[in-house]
């Protein structure tokens, strides 16, 4: 009977171990490789719509639909009114239903402004980014929720119209650039159609999901568009356009390192426990450290080995670049992991302050450094204005931390 209760024991124990099919449903692991793949796929769709419009296009042409494209992106957090940060939070479900409403009447908005002040099609940038934001909202509640079905349904949908319509224009010799707009706008005609009959159903909801924490995450979403692209617009400015070259052919292969580490803060500030102790965040970032610098470092070295054989012996200069931007992907990681920790707590408007300062410091960073060391000087930066965010969100928890115990015995009295 013991040797029989031993077995027993021990098929037990052997039974409450994850097996692989378990590890591999963990939310965590299923949220990262759905988000990441979804980031990957719109890396090569977008990858194939340059060759196909360099190709087709003059550079006069493919520049006007490279600002509308561009200007979309900048257009799409004003749009969104920080509804797609807040709907990362466990209490966004109470809005869930209405978290996309607002983005018809913001667009109209915009786009009238647009027109007014450019008079012609550069104006339909507003229509193209309702659909990216759409999908941004949507990547959102997914990732909130743990239901991935309707996001990946319409994101693959968006990419398969926006990849088939480009080839399209490719095969028929369409040179008129506005043209090659339309496999942008033809995914907005069904969500105008249903956000506007939602919008006719209950119109006073239209910005239900428009609230005082989304407002207050609005300018986070603009200062981490500066901290990430600022170096960029600065290359050509104070170096020259060869050194951009150099420093985009690495920062854009190191990217997918930032699509995991986005992909897993943006679940778990979701997912945030009652435990809200600097310490815990510390041990899960020294963690995740490990992670990162794994992957990073496998990364750093594919990138080493084929920048040469892939792009030629002119981007040879490039290699220097890989150490610097190496360990920003690093830093980078943690520093939005960091953000999903104050994201999910009691004051969000924290991340804005967070990332207002960190953008304050990528301004002078970047430019000391460009003009300093060029491409070069642009990666330390990064390097420098990434671990300084991590630092900044790191003592601002110990500052709320120290704060709420101290207020904690005036409460209690």
């Amino acid at each position: 009977m013991g040797c029989g209760m031993s077995e027993t024991a021990v098929r037990q124990t052997r039974n409450s171990r994850p097996g692989l099919w378990e590890i591999i449903r963990r939310p965590s692991l299923r949220a990262v490789a759905i988000m990441s793949a979804s980031s990957t796929i719109a890396g090569v769709v977008g990858f194939g719509a340059n060759i196909l419009m360099s190709r087709q296009l003059d550079p006069d042409q493919r520049g006007q639909v490279a600002f509308v494209l561009q200007l979309a992106y900048l257009l799409g957090p004003l749009l969104m009114l920080g509804v797609e940060r807040a709907a990362l939070r466990r209490d966004a479900a109470e809005t869930a239903g209405a978290q996309t409403r607002h983005l018809v009447p913001m667009a109209l908005l915009l786009g009238a402004s647009l027109l007014l002040l450019v008079g012609d099609a550069r104006a339909l940038a507003a229509a193209v980014a309702v659909a990216t934001a759409w999908l941004v909202i949507q990547r959102s509640e997914a990732l909130r929720s743990h239901a991935f079905r309707r996001y990946t349904s319409c994101f693959l949908g968006y990419q398969a119209v926006v990849g088939v319509g480009l080839l399209g224009l490719f095969l028929t010799g369409e040179t008129r650039w506005y043209m090659w707009l339309i496999p942008y706008l033809v995914p907005v005609v069904p969500v105008l159609l249903w956000e506007l009959s939602r919008i006719l159903t209950k119109p006073s909801q239209t910005f239900a999901a428009v609230t005082r924490t989304s407002m207050g995450l609005l300018p986070a979403t603009l200062a981490t568009m500066l901290m990430l692209r600022a170096e960029r617009v600065m290359l050509p400015l104070l170096a020259s356009n060869d050194q951009l070259g150099l420093y985009v052919a690495v920062a854009t292969a190191t990217e997918p390192v930032y699509w995991i580490a986005r992909a897993l803060a943006d679940h778990r500030a979701g997912r945030t426990g009652t435990d809200r102790s600097v310490a815990t965040l510390v041990r899960r970032l020294v963690k995740d450290s490990v992670l990162f610098t794994v992957i990073a470092a496998a990364v750093g070295v594919v990138v080493w080995l084929l920048i040469v054989p892939v792009f030629g012996q002119p981007y040879a200069p490039a290699r220097d670049l890989v150490l610097p931007l190496v360990l920003a992907a690093i830093a980078l990681a943690l520093n939005r992991l960091a953000l999903a920790w104050h994201l999910g707590g009691p004051r969000p408007s924290d991340v804005s302050r967070i990332e207002g300062l960190t953008a304050g410091v990528a301004i002078t960073t970047y430019a000391v450094g460009i003009s300093l060391g060029g491409a070069l000087g642009a990666a330390w930066g990064t390097f420098i204005v990434y671990l300084i965010g991590l630092l900044i969100s790191l003592v601002l928890a110990v500052f709320r931390q120290r704060t709420e115990n101290a207020n904690a015995p005036k409460e209690n009295q």
